[in-house]
């Protein structure tokens, strides 16, 4: 019932047959294989397919669909009243020639972390000698990119590298650091469970565990980034 449509917290149909019941098995879980076994799995068969077929089903079908449309429709007015709060707060990236750009929302996961990094990216604005995004994957690293930290560091391509929102536990997770030795996030939380260690680059932590460490780089503490709010950016 978990895959069925409307699912879970809907309805479901039972069927009950009493004359069945000698060629049921032993833990009641299906039936013997039977001629009258077979019977009953025919009639069921076409009573559910004039069933599926009906006007009153097919009605029925659409509820949740409506319900689901209408959930997102106030979801989206939910959004947009946020988005013009005067408690909003935006991320504004300041070049040091030209003009500021508006990059987006403060971010609230990692979805939002990852469109001001690539707007970062695409914006020249990160501090690396390089970062190239080559992919970007649900599961496994979350990114794929060429990257090299500074002119002193080696070039490491097809490096993987995990996004975060704030950076948290890391093994928490199920990463590997081994796989993902860095970490690219908004901010580092306010009570990491890691052991965080400043570096001589205000973007750049090194949070270490048992017997491993991970290269954190925070975009919030980037140059050139800043949080403003609406009457700010008025």
């Amino acid at each position: 019932m978990g895959i069925s449509n409307p699912g879970w917290k809907k309805c479901c149909l039972v069927l009950e047959c009493d004359a069945i019941q000698e060629n049921m098995n032993i833990s009641r879980s299906g039936l013997v294989d039977s001629e009258r076994s077979t019977m009953l799995k025919d009639v069921v068969t076409k009573i559910f397919q004039e069933l599926e077929q009906s006007p009153e089903y097919l009605a029925f079908r659409q509820i949740p669909k409506k319900r689901k449309t209408i959930a997102g429709a106030e979801d989206l007015a939910g959004k947009k009243v946020a988005l013009e709060s005067e408690n909003q707060k935006w991320v504004v990236w300041k070049p040091k020639t030209g003009k500021p750009v508006l990059l987006a929302r403060e971010p609230e996961n990692e979805n939002d972390t990852l469109a001001i990094l690539w707007k970062l990216e695409a914006l020249g604005g990160l501090p690396f000698k390089q970062f190239q995004t080559l992919g970007h994957a649900g599961y496994g690293p979350d990114l794929i990119v060429h990257f090299q930290e500074d002119n002193q560091s080696n070039p490491d391509r097809y490096a993987s590298i995990e996004a975060e929102s704030r950076f948290y536990n890391y093994t928490a997770h199920g990463h590997t650091p081994s796989l993902y030795p860095r970490v690219i996030c908004w901010d580092v939380g306010s009570s990491p469970k890691m052991r965080i260690t400043p570096t001589d680059k205000a973007y750049k932590v090194i949070a270490e565990g048992k017997g491993f460490q991970v290269h954190v780089y925070c975009i919030r503490k980037m140059d050139g980034v800043q949080v403003l709010t609406r009457s700010q950016l008025e």
